[in-house]
């Protein structure tokens, strides 16, 4: 091989193992997703449902994506500019497929008639903070900072771990879409009965027509289709879920200089 052209594939290794990582992550949860939700419907065996095809799938998740952050980290030595480009490679296609898995898993419980949300008095800031942390490796491995803007005396009522994965949600729709070294940022303010969330990116947007859609569960926006993103469509109808069972809302619209605004609004305490 010519050492021109040797050189030339060497510098679009890391791009295209990304992309064929995101690749392989999406198309391998969708099968096992779509084989296990067939397995779990009515007259399926009893062993064959939905929870166990998602507890096996976790733990080696978990194992890889433990593993993977140590490399990132440089906790087990230190890699080649290559090696560190392929590692984080791996890192985003592991969490891609964590965060398919947990969507699946969310969907199952949130559809369950025996599971109710536990409602309680709570600090938005502390929710908003707790989303923010799980989806700060995300972030990073994005490049994409996280702007909070929280009065820390609003309160709400609400089941904790359900708005929590509600806005984790959110903010990793917000990630995905938003360019790389920009902010996506998230406030939340007091309204009438209501305490409403604001998660917005710099992203390419949407046409406005979409918005109603977005929330459906498995729908994709063109957009996204179209530049490659990894998703299942499964991230904003979780989102809507967790709304409806709390008595609130969830909506979008494009923003008029280009980006996006979600927004779940909550009962307030």
């Amino acid at each position: 091989m010519e050492p021109g052209l040797r050189a030339a594939l060497e510098r679009q290794a890391p791009t295209a193992f990304a992309r064929a990582s995101r690749t392989f992550a999406v198309w391998a949860a969708r099968v096992v997703a779509r084989d296990a939700l067939d397995r779990s419907a009515p007259g399926a065996g009893d062993g064959d449902t939905l929870g166990v095809t998602i507890h096996e799938l976790r733990r080696p998740l978990t194992i890889l994506s433990s593993y993977v952050q140590l490399l990132v980290a440089g906790t087990l030595g230190e890699l080649s500019e290559k090696s560190a480009a392929a590692v984080r490679a791996m890192a985003q296609a592991t969490e891609t497929m964590s965060r398919l898995v947990d969507g699946l898993s969310a969907v199952a419980r949130l559809a369950d008639p025996a599971h109710q949300p536990t409602l309680t008095e709570l600090s938005a800031a502390e929710v908003i903070t707790a989303a923010a942390a799980e989806v700060a490796l995300e972030a990073e491995l994005r490049s994409v900072s996280i702007d909070l803007d929280v009065d820390g005396s609003l309160l709400l009522r609400g089941d904790a771990e359900e708005l929590v994965l509600a806005l984790r949600n959110l903010l990793g729709n917000a990630i995905k879409h938003a360019p790389e070294g920009t902010a996506v940022s998230i406030s939340a303010h007091g309204d009438g009965p209501a305490v409403r969330v604001l998660v917005r990116d710099l992203g390419p947007g949407f046409p406005a027509h979409e918005a109603p859609r977005l929330f459906e569960k498995y729908y994709r926006a063109a957009a996204e289709r179209e530049r490659g993103l990894a998703g299942s469509g499964l991230g904003l109808f979780i989102v809507t879920s967790v709304a409806r069972r709390h008595g609130g809302t969830a909506s979008a619209r494009p923003l008029p200089d280009g980006g996006a605004e979600f927004e779940l609004a909550i009962p307030r305490s």
